[in-house]
């Protein structure tokens, strides 16, 4: 089954309640895992109202460890990477921007993380080898490569899908669309993990919104991928159980129909 994580990122717009809250969404839809962002105090001075504080996000680690949802989230600094390590967490997110930062890898990799996943926007395929061979020099964990393109949200025809053809290269599909659709087709073409933002409005305010699923969309989504996932089948083609209960009615009718020629 493909792994659904919701991201939460910076969508809880700073409210604890709101954050609570959508993991309880993820979890209601069916998601697999739930993600969010951390980084030190005056980083980002534009958004630094939508930063929890590290008390605020340790509790809502354990709140999603309480309701059993897997976590994780994505560090932007040294300060996170060592808060997250101090926090016990097993999966490590690379978020595209720090694809090249190769000091940053190095030190993501000393917090001995269990999985890493990297996210890929803004990549040449060579950058993402490079960081990928990095990687796979200095730790022996599993990692996964997100074909992803960062625009919020990202036009349709930027989203290039058909990446995902060549899976000895990428394992799945972060999502900016804000549509249903795409991490739907993400699947079809054999995604081991996507990852959609979720809001509660799109409308609301905050960089990522307009790049998210809401609550229906989200579990309509995730409806749609499981679907998929059951459609697609084993590859080989040979009569289904449904098909032998009627194959011999079928012939046998189709024989009188045309004169008794089956050629």
């Amino acid at each position: 089954m493909t792994e659904i994580v919701a991201e939460i990122g910076v969508n809880h717009c700073g409210d604890m309640t709101q954050a609570e809250d959508l993991i309880d969404i993820a979890i209601d839809a069916g998601c697999d895992a739930v993600k969010f962002q951390a980084w030190g105090e005056n980083r980002f001075p534009d958004i630094e109202y939508l930063r929890l504080r590290p008390t605020d996000l340790k509790y809502l680690f354990d709140y999603c460890e309480e309701k059993g949802i897997a976590w994780w989230c994505t560090p932007f600094d040294d300060w996170s990477i060592r808060f997250l390590k101090d926090c016990g967490m097993k999966t490590w997110k690379i978020p595209s921007g720090m694809v090249t930062n190769h000091d940053y890898l190095k030190r993501v990799v000393q917090a001995k993380p269990e999985r890493i996943i990297m996210s890929t926007g803004m990549c040449t395929i060579n950058e993402v080898g490079k960081a990928f061979r990095l990687l796979q020099h200095k730790t022996d964990c599993e990692i996964y490569v997100l074909h992803c393109t960062t625009a919020y949200p990202c036009p349709i025809q930027e989203i290039n899908l058909s990446c995902l053809y060549d899976d000895t290269d990428f394992d799945g599909f972060s999502d900016h669309s804000g549509l249903i659709e795409i991490p739907v087709a993400a699947v079809a073409l054999g995604a081991q993990m996507i990852e959609v933002h979720i809001t509660h409005d799109k409308n609301g305010e905050g960089p990522d919104h307009k790049a998210s699923l809401e609550p229906d969309e989200l579990r309509t989504m995730v409806r749609m991928c499981r679907n998929v996932e059951k459609a697609m089948g084993d590859g080989e083609k040979k009569p289904t159980p449904s098909e032998l209960k009627v194959r011999d009615k079928i012939r046998k009718s189709m024989g009188c129909t045309m004169g008794g020629n089956n050629g």
